[in-house]
């Protein structure tokens, strides 16, 4: 996101393997797709970081850069002789985002995890799927990128900010656990007043009424209903000639089944595109549940850019997630391919004053790479 924004974002990677998201499948060009999406318009560095010789080289690139981020587990950084304490020594305006699962402190701060284990301990997971059977586990790393790339920018964003006034950089400590704390505000909030845990599939967001809902249509698509307002509910009663079922939008226990089973008898009796051209012009917040391949050529998500279709040098060309969010004076733009391995290792580290005769001590050490 920075980078589409106009942000020199110089990615570090280990020679000779790079980031593993390089060689996951399917690939584009020989190149990752995950990689190949998240990584355009930045440039690659391969520099062996866990190598005592590469510390100088990295400490010249650290002494002049606006932003740090870092992955490792807390203390990781420490080890290295590269944690902000040393490194605000000689920058005394860095940002250095540390993106951890539990955060720099706690119990939990060193615990070996993944998107799954934060969506767990934050609860999340508990709140997903149907009531009598296990926690749905989603196809998306919600953790991950909405608990913690997005806080990040947003750290980054804020503490860049700051800086402007106090002319002081300062470590944000962004936890994947926090960011989900984060999406459980409605149900957090809910049993902080009343004491009372919600309950899987039996609550007001979760699938207990009527009007806030999936339904099956006619091919065995999907249609969902999110009409919660008493408005939208009165406006799909009426479109689908059940008004009687108006005054029963929040009814419970029996009544409540009775008004579910009504309305999948009904949305039966159509396709699901069919439901959505009815419901698209009305008030009733009705639409079909797109499977990805829809998404890629949803006509709305296309003219706003979200999708774009981009060539690659190599031929062909890809779908890519556009640009977001959309500023009117300052628009984004989406950057070059994702860098080789090592593409601008010799350019950056000229830039952060490596001397030539340096540059080929580390490559010749095997500490930096090169790639052309």
């Amino acid at each position: 996101m920075l980078a589409n924004f106009g942000a020199e974002v110089i990615k570090i990677e280990t020679p000779g393997i790079g980031d593993p998201a390089r060689h996951s499948p399917p690939f584009i060009h020989d190149v990752g797709a995950v990689f190949t999406l998240l990584h355009r318009g930045k440039k690659s560095v391969a520099l062996n970081v866990k190598d005592r010789r590469a510390k100088p080289a990295f400490l010249k690139l650290a002494a002049s850069a606006d932003v740090l981020v870092e992955g490792m587990r807390p203390g990781g950084m420490k080890g290295l002789g590269l944690d902000y304490e040393k490194l605000s020594q000689q920058n005394k305006g860095l940002i250095y985002a540390s993106i951890t699962g539990y955060g720099q402190e706690g119990p939990y701060s060193r615990l070996s995890s993944q998107d799954i284990n934060y969506l767990s301990v934050g609860g999340l997971l508990e709140l997903l799927g149907n009531p009598d059977g296990a926690p749905l586990i989603p196809a998306v790393q919600i953790g991950d990128l909405a608990g913690g790339a997005l806080p990040a920018v947003i750290g980054i964003l804020m503490a860049l900010r700051a800086r402007d006034r106090t002319k002081l950089g300062q470590f944000v400590d962004v936890s994947m656990l926090d960011g989900v704390i984060g999406l459980v505000t409605a149900p957090l909030a809910s049993y902080t007043a009343s004491r009372r845990a919600p309950l899987r599939g039996k609550e007001r967001l979760f699938g207990r009424y009527a009007c806030y809902n999936v339904y099956a249509a006619r091919n065995g698509r999907w249609i969902s209903v999110g009409a919660l307002e008493p408005k939208h509910w009165a406006t799909l009663c009426k479109e689908v000639e059940r008004p009687d079922l108006i005054e029963d939008q929040f009814a419970e226990g029996d009544r409540q089944r009775v008004v579910i089973a009504e309305l999948t008898r009904v949305f039966q009796r159509k396709e699901a595109h069919e439901w959505f051209e009815i419901f698209r012009n009305k008030d009733a917040c009705v639409t079909i549940v797109n499977s990805i391949s829809e998404v890629v050529l949803d006509p709305h998500l296309q003219s706003r850019g979200t999708i774009v279709s981009v060539e690659h040098p190599k031929g062909g060309t890809y779908d890519q997630v556009g640009v977001y969010p959309k500023l009117s004076y300052t628009p984004g733009r989406l950057g070059p391919p994702p860098p080789q391995l090592g593409e601008h290792t010799a350019e950056v580290l000229r830039d952060a004053g490596l001397a030539a005769a340096e540059l080929d001590r580390l490559k010749k050490a095997k500490v930096i790479q090169e790639s052309h």
